[in-house]
Formats: structure tokens, C-alpha cells, sequence
């Protein structure tokens, strides 16, 4: 019997996983299931906002959730806590019927000011549920370690082997090494973007949205590293750190400098990976990902339903009547 792999219990560039997240996790969506409840939140802007109307639901059960908000929220602001309802934005979440919506969402010091305001036996389990998600997230930035096993929990628990979860960990570290280089190079923010697209077209002949569409993720916000397999996780980890190494030594000063020590390392990638796949007979870019089967029904509903937008938008522009001139 094969000997368990282990990984690493520190990943060289681990204590930057926080600043990972808050960049590449916005839009990701969670759900929890509490008394029979399905409460959604979803990462914005650095923190968790949960979905007003799935604890209103939870708290108090009325028969009609978003008129009892709209009373909720009146009574809230007599009692001087608008504020609160200040910070709610409208952020994309999937639904029953697999499609998403915008939805009101909170973050957690705005719903502890609501839950005030309702009367229900189960304030007390939510409060507790909030309380407990705002406390992982100070545990992790103050013990960015935590993340990392958070990281390999998670992956264990959706069934991912030890090496896959290995791989992935240094993929991320070497993610962070390469971005920690751009930053202090004048590339950072909007302008890794490009650069990140032109290296994954050069280690894996697409582009990340045409990955995305290969994997058929949907618009659910998955990241797309988390569904690839062991090859795309290497050769992905070979040009990043082979980009990064090539502007270290050639200390690059400027954004086009570094844009083209990254695409230098990333075509290091890309030969070894059309090397591999000759050997191999077959691309390393893949459709094979890790989703549900009710992630993979969200996904399909997700692009059935941009498909016919699409369509539609297509259709419009056919039979839109042309501007005449004017009758003098």
C-alpha cells in the first residue's frame, strides 16, 4: 500500500493566503444549512455579507420575507439604526431554480443590528452562526497558518488526495511570490490582470475565461484553479515561478520590463507543457473539475440561461428597423 502523502505543514509564502483570498475569492458564494434554514453569503470586498432575506426568513418566518423586511426596516430606522441599512448592497446569489440574482446582503456587524429589532427564539443560534463566522476570519488574518488548514480540510472534505492538495498549495504560494514581484515593480492591481491573461495563454494555449467556458463552471464564481487537475496545477506552478525568477535576475524596473520577464517564464511553461503534450497525446488544458453534481446542474442552468440572453440580444439587433432619413 502507497505511503500517504502529507503536505507541507509550511508553504514558503503562506502568510500572504489572507491577501490571496480577499483578491481572487470576491464573489465566491457559501451556504450553511441551520435548523433547516439555507443561509447564502458571499465574499465582497474583503469580508462576508450574507443575504438579509435568508436571515429574516430564518428569524422570523413570515409568510411574505421581503414585505416583513421593508416593515423591519421602517421600524429599525425609528429606533435611530439606519446605518445599518446603509451598508446593504445588492450582490449576485444563486437561487432555487439555479439562476442568480441580485439580492440584498449584509455584513455581519449590520445583521447583528437588524436581529435586534426581531423577536424570534432562534436570534440567539444566529447570533451565534454570525459570531462564529466573523471569528474565523480574525483568527486567519491575525494566524494566516489557520488558512492553510482551513485550505486542506476543505479540499480533503470535497474529496481531494493528499498530492492534488499539495500541488494546489504550492500553486498558490508561487502565486503569491510572483504577484508580491509585480507589486514592487509598478504591476499590481488592474494592471496584473493582463499580464496574468497573456501567461495563461502561453503556458496553456486559452485564455482564463476559455478555460472557465472549457470547464464548464458556469458563472457561479468557482475558482478556476480549484478545478484543475494535477498537470494544469504544475505547469501553471512551473511559469510563475519561473517568471518570477526571471525578473528577479533581471530587475526589472518597469510594468513593460516585468509583463515581459512573466511572459518569458510562462513560455518556459508552455514548451514543456506542448512537450508533455505529445507524449501524452492529448492538451493539458482539460474539461474534468471538481463540481457537484448540483454545482454542475447550477453551472449548466448558469449557461443555458446567459446563452439565451445572448441569443436574444443577437435577435433584437436583427430586427431593429434601420434609421431612415428624415421627410423634408
Amino acid at each position: 500500500m502507497a505511503k500517504k502523502s502529507t503536505p507541507p505543514d509550511r508553504i514558503r509564502g503562506f502568510s500572504s493566503l489572507t491577501d490571496y483570498e480577499a483578491g481572487v475569492a470576491e464573489g465566491r458564494v457559501a451556504t450553511t444549512e441551520l435548523d433547516g434554514y439555507t443561509l447564502r453569503r458571499i465574499w465582497h470586498k474583503g469580508e462576508w455579507c450574507h443575504s438579509v432575506v435568508d436571515i429574516v426568513g430564518a428569524l422570523a418566518e413570515p409568510k411574505n420575507v421581503r414585505r416583513y423586511r421593508s416593515d423591519l426596516k421602517r421600524q429599525v430606522k425609528a429606533e435611530g439604526g439606519d446605518q445599518s441599512y446603509e451598508k446593504i448592497v445588492q450582490l449576485k446569489l444563486p437561487a432555487a431554480d439555479g439562476k442568480s440574482y441580485a439580492t440584498d446582503c449584509a455584513p455581519t456587524d449590520a445583521l447583528f443590528r437588524i436581529i435586534q429589532s426581531v423577536p424570534s427564539k432562534r436570534a440567539e443560534p444566529i447570533k451565534q452562526y454570525l459570531a462564529k463566522v466573523g471569528a474565523e476570519r480574525l483568527e486567519e488574518t491575525a494566524q494566516p497558518s489557520r488558512i492553510v488548514d482551513r485550505a486542506i480540510q476543505t479540499y480533503r472534505d470535497q474529496g481531494r488526495d493528499d498530492e492534488w492538495i499539495d500541488g494546489r498549495l504550492q500553486n498558490i504560494s508561487g502565486r503569491n511570490e510572483l504577484t508580491d514581484e509585480w507589486k514592487a515593480r509598478g504591476a499590481e492591481g488592474v494592471k496584473a490582470a493582463p499580464i496574468t491573461a497573456k501567461m495563461h495563454k502561453e503556458m496553456l494555449g486559452l485564455t482564463p475565461e476559455e478555460h472557465k467556458r472549457l470547464k464548464k463552471l458556469g458563472t457561479g464564481g468557482h475558482e478556476l484553479r480549484d478545478q484543475f487537475d494535477g498537470l494544469e496545477l504544475a505547469i501553471t506552478t512551473l511559469g510563475e515561478q519561473a517568471a518570477r525568477r526571471i525578473i528577479v535576475e533581471r530587475d526589472t524596473k518597469n510594468f513593460h520590463d516585468t509583463q515581459a520577464a512573466s511572459l518569458d517564464g510562462a513560455k518556459i511553461a508552455g514548451n514543456a507543457a506542448t512537450e508533455l503534450e505529445k507524449a501524452i497525446g492529448r492538451p493539458i488544458a482539460n474539461s474534468s473539475n471538481f463540481l457537484t453534481p448540483a454545482q454542475r446542474a447550477i453551472a449548466q442552468a448558469e449557461e443555458e440561461a446567459l446563452r439565451t440572453e445572448v441569443e436574444a440580444k443577437a435577435a433584437a439587433r436583427l430586427v431593429k428597423p434601420k434609421k431612415g432619413k428624415k421627410k423634408s
